[in-house]
């Protein structure tokens, strides 16, 4: 009797079980229906999501920016080589530019050679005489933006920076009072999370390196712990940094967690525990193709690690400032790998360069569907963010064959 009832328990246990199984894949199913993500035949990319006939980018864009109207911009100018001329900007290459005479605000993704980006603003600014960039980054983000709201909603004219740089510098414009522009280098999402892996064995007191011990991790768990690093910067809220949701923040915390991980200087990951808490799959969705249909509004310039040179040119050209004529050839890197070369070595007895080294951990995490779950947004904006460097470059040369 007592079997009889245990096994008509483990039975519907069973189904219930089932239920929910079939209740999750469907909306996965729905969501992607939704959104049209989907994978595409390479092993090494993810096709940028189309949008489904039934919706428009209108009624995405108007229900997604009422829900968060923290991820809508303001006062920023376009792309300088694809849509200043939409924008009735003239095609000005002087000093007086509105891009050469604004403010200019570096969006730092992490492992993207922005270090070497930060040093050569610091160079500029030395060379041009005027006040050091202003850093605003996981410390001081909060606090940062609270003053100038509070400026700003007192009607006080706000006189910025010449120079900002940072990985939450993504509002500044938004204070501006003068022109004001965005510019950014990225770098295959994939590859960053192995620098960052690496970076933050070595440094492991840096802010993205708090989180996770990632001496004490795989290189999977690292890059899906870490996710879409690129999407939480461009989805990000400085007032989720503030000590008021300390107490929210540690009911979300998640297991393996460092007890640093929500620490005020760790703005960043309770930007990602309270938007995971707060949104929907569907409202990440729709998220991204707000940030797609957008990056060429919020950037003057879209650059590539993988393209350094080129980049710099392009950042020269679009600010009239000695970019590429101050840090062509240089780039810092804190870590050659060396670690994960070792263990190479002692598995498979022979030496492995570098190179060789990231193409082997890069098949590894692109073969971890886990991984690529959690990195879907960011690879989605890369492929994406490497069409538009293409654009510039062609409207590059193009100035160049008219001077």
């Amino acid at each position: 009797m007592v079997r009889r009832k245990i096994g008509h328990i483990f039975r519907i246990l069973t189904l219930v079980i089932l239920i929910l199984t079939i209740h999750s894949t469907l909306k996965r199913l729905l969501v992607m229906k939704r959104y049209g993500y989907r994978r595409q035949e390479t092993s090494t990319s993810i096709a940028a999501p189309q949008l489904n006939s039934s919706l428009t980018r209108q009624s995405i864009h108007r229900d997604i920016t009422t829900k968060c109207p923290w991820i809508v911009r303001k006062n920023t100018l376009p792309n300088f080589y694809t849509r200043r001329g939409a924008f009735g900007i003239d095609d000005n290459f002087s000093p007086s530019s509105p891009y050469a005479n604004g403010n200019v605000v570096f969006l730092h993704n992490q492992k993207s050679g922005g270090t070497t980006i930060k040093g050569c603003l610091r160079q500029i600014a030395a060379k041009l005489n005027i006040p050091q960039p202003t850093l605003i980054w996981n410390a001081n983000a909060a606090e940062f933006y609270l003053i100038l709201s509070k400026r700003n909603d007192s009607g006080e004219n706000i006189t910025l920076s010449k120079f900002y740089y940072g990985g939450h510098t993504f509002r500044v414009c938004d204070f501006a009072s003068k022109p004001c522009s965005y510019f950014t280098v990225l770098r295959d999402p994939v590859e960053r999370v192995i620098s960052s892996y690496e970076f933050c064995k070595v440094r492991y007191m840096e802010p993205q390196c708090r989180v996770r011990n990632a001496s004490e991790v795989s290189i999977n768990e690292w890059a899906v712990s870490q996710g879409s690093f690129f999407f939480r910067q461009l989805s990000y809220n400085p007032l989720f940094c503030m000590r008021f949701f300390d107490d929210l923040l540690r009911k979300l915390v998640k297991p393996g967690d460092l007890p640093t991980a929500i620490g005020h200087s760790q703005c960043w990951y309770r930007n990602e525990l309270i938007i995971n808490h707060l949104l929907t799959e569907d409202d990440k969705y729709a998220i991204l193709h707000y940030i797609l249909d957008n990056l060429e509004n919020w950037f003057a310039v879209i650059g590539l690690t993988e393209e350094w040179e080129t980049t710099l040119h392009l950042l020269q050209k679009a600010y009239n400032l000695p970019f590429h004529s101050t840090c062509s050839g240089k780039m810092t890197n804190y870590h050659p790998y060396t670690e994960e070369g070792e263990r190479h070595r002692s598995v498979t007895s022979g030496h492995f360069s570098r190179r060789e080294i990231v193409e082997s951990l890069k098949k590894r995490l692109w073969s971890d569907k886990d991984v690529i779950q959690a990195l879907k947004f960011d690879l989605i904006i890369y492929e994406r963010a490497k069409e538009i460097f293409s654009s510039q470059v062609q409207a590059y040369n193009q100035t160049l064959s008219v001077t």
